[in-house]
């Protein structure tokens, strides 16, 4: 019983927590900015969240936009997932998808969740938790499984589809993100070009 105090003690004192930051580029990009997208048409920026890819999308057209979510998908390193966004909600992701009307010289902010990642923990007599699994780590809490998961994220790439419709007629855009590199550090990223959540 005497070496029970000790063990533990080297437990709490081992464990180390990593804050990732991902170093990004984007195929195409027109700026500097490393997920940023401009044409006569539309602008949109996204951000890797640690849970989905945040975006703003801009219409800069005359005419309404429209995004029809249930032909959205995106893919890391091949695989592809079916997407949920912020008007579905959580509970809703087998449902039709309504669209998203962007109207003239306006702009939506919006996320894509992939559908595998949304859990549901059923309790008794109460309604189900709603949990999202993560997609890019930003702290491993000292888990060596975080850890792993956020180090094999460097070299990915992740492809995000999103199907556009202008005044009816398809104009669909894909963007190519690529994870250069994660960088582990002890202490809380800053910069605005980190992951942030």
């Amino acid at each position: 019983m005497k070496y029970v105090l000790p063990l533990l003690l080297l437990t709490v004192v081992g464990c180390k927590t990593s804050y990732y930051a991902y170093q990004t580029s984007m195929q195409p990009s027109t700026t500097t900015d490393s997920l940023f997208y401009e044409n006569d048409s539309m602008k949109v920026v996204f951000n890797l969240k640690p849970d989905r890819i945040a975006f703003r999308l801009d219409n800069k057209l005359n005419d309404a936009m429209q995004i029809r979510w249930d032909e959205a998908s995106i893919s890391v390193r091949g695989k592809s997932y079916r997407v949920a966004h912020k008007e579905t909600g959580t509970f809703k992701i087998n449902d039709l998808q309504p669209l998203t009307t962007i109207p003239p010289k306006s702009y939506t902010r919006d996320g894509l969740i992939p559908t595998d990642n949304i859990n549901y923990l059923n309790l008794r007599n109460t309604s189900p938790l709603v949990y999202t699994s993560t997609m890019f780590p930003y702290c491993d809490y000292g888990k060596n499984s975080v850890k792993k998961q956020a180090e094999l994220l460097k070299g990915a790439t992740v492809m995000i589809y999103l199907p556009i419709y202008v005044a009816g007629k398809y104009a669909a855009k894909s963007f190519q993100v690529n994870i250069d590199d994660v960088v582990a550090s002890s202490k809380q990223p800053t910069s605005k070009k980190t992951l942030r959540q």
